[in-house]
């Protein structure tokens, strides 16, 4: 059998449980799965969700909450903080719950035992009735539980993965070389350049590959021969690969030669572009 249950906390009337009227076929009743408080001050109604209880067989009043038994446990309805925990039985409660009349008073659950024509009277203390805690849950859910579940279980994973994401290109923005415009800088460690260096690195982030006569035409001076000029290119190349294997502690060049595909007699210059950070000077 389903029955009404209404409780009464404060001023408040709380009215659960029951059957209701079909609004599909209205000649017929439905298990109510509507949770509504009555308050006696105001004469109002408030509808606060929607429960997920089902046949509660028997409930008592307890503290600021309700107890129903049942045969897997000891539910404890908490309305006002909308939270029902679930104790399983222990041998005091499960003999109090197979019994008929009982209830709680001043920390003392309390039932009757009928013995042929004698009535008794017993008594379990508060911390002898639970057993152990099984689990936590809502009383009634609506709009704010959807929304906090939503927050919960969707935008809160969501924001922590963009975190996770935005902290590890962080992290590896952090071990990589910036090129400023006066200099390189790693973490916290800086190299100043030249106005040429700093041109050819520019130039080698921002292509794929740069020809041998392209750097040249940076580094040359029209005083010098070409030879000259050559040397020059060929020296800063190397005083580049040497700051920057500096910088970041290894013995491998970064800036590397090969000869092009289309003319073996052309030179193309390459910039292992995964030490840095930017395309750019900033």
């Amino acid at each position: 059998m389903i029955f009404l249950c209404t409780y009464l906390l404060t001023s408040i009337i709380y009215i659960f449980n029951g059957l209701k009227i079909n609004p599909y076929k209205r000649t017929e009743y439905t298990k109510n799965d509507e949770l509504w408080a009555f308050n006696l001050k105001l004469k109002t109604w408030l509808y606060l969700g929607t429960t997920s209880f089902k046949d509660l067989k028997k409930v008592i009043p307890y503290k600021h909450s309700l107890l129903s038994f049942n045969n897997n446990g000891i539910e404890k309805i908490d309305i006002l903080h909308n939270k029902i925990t679930l104790f399983e039985h222990s041998f005091n409660s499960n003999d109090f719950f197979v019994k008929g009349t009982s209830g709680y008073y001043l920390q003392q659950f309390y039932y009757v035992v009928r013995k042929g024509n004698q009535v008794y009277l017993k008594r379990i203390g508060e911390k002898d009735f639970f057993g152990k805690k099984i689990s936590e849950t809502y009383v009634y859910k609506n709009n704010t539980w959807w929304r906090k579940t939503f927050l919960l279980y969707v935008l809160i994973p969501i924001l922590l993965l963009f975190l996770t994401l935005w902290g590890y290109r962080f992290y590896k923005k952090r071990g990589k070389i910036v090129l400023l415009k006066n200099g390189l800088k790693l973490k916290n460690h800086f190299i100043e350049l030249d106005s040429e260096s700093l041109a050819i690195l520019n130039v080698l982030l921002v292509n794929e590959s740069v020809t041998s006569h392209f750097i040249l035409n940076i580094v040359e001076k029209e005083q010098y021969s070409v030879a000259h000029n050559e040397r020059l290119k060929v020296q800063k190349i190397k005083d580049l690969n040497l700051k920057l294997a500096a910088l970041i502690e290894t013995k491998e060049d970064l800036i590397s030669s090969t000869k092009s595909i289309n003319d073996k007699r052309i030179h193309m210059y390459t910039l292992k572009k995964t030490y840095f950070n930017s395309k750019k000077i900033r």
